[in-house]
C-alpha cells in the first residue's frame, strides 16, 4: 500500500473533500434550479458513493481486501455495494 498521511495531510484532505462536494453540490442544485424531488438527498448519496466505490476498486485493483483494509468497510459490505452499482473487479 502507499504511504500513511499525518494527521494534518488527512485533516486537509478531507477539508478539500468537504469542499468539493459542497462546490458540486451547489452546481447540482442550481442545475435543477430548486425542482423540488422528496428523493433528492438520496440521488446524491449514491451518486457519491457509487463514485467512492468506483474509485476505491479501482484505487486497489479490484482487490476487495484491501479495499476494505484501507476504507475501513467490511468486504461482505464491500460485495454488496460492488453489486448494487453494478461495478465488476
Amino acid at each position: 500500500m502507499g504511504r500513511k498521511n499525518t494527521m494534518a495531510e488527512s485533516s486537509y484532505n478531507a477539508k478539500t473533500l468537504q469542499d468539493l462536494v459542497n462546490k458540486i453540490t451547489h452546481q447540482y442544485l442550481e442545475d435543477i434550479e430548486g425542482c423540488r424531488d422528496s428523493s433528492l438527498y438520496y440521488k446524491i448519496i449514491d451518486s457519491v458513493e457509487e463514485g467512492f466505490f468506483r474509485s476505491l476498486i479501482s484505487f486497489t485493483k479490484g482487490n476487495q481486501k484491501e479495499a476494505a483494509e484501507i476504507s475501513g468497510i467490511s468486504r461482505n459490505t464491500i460485495r454488496k455495494k460492488l453489486k448494487k452499482f453494478n461495478i465488476e473487479t
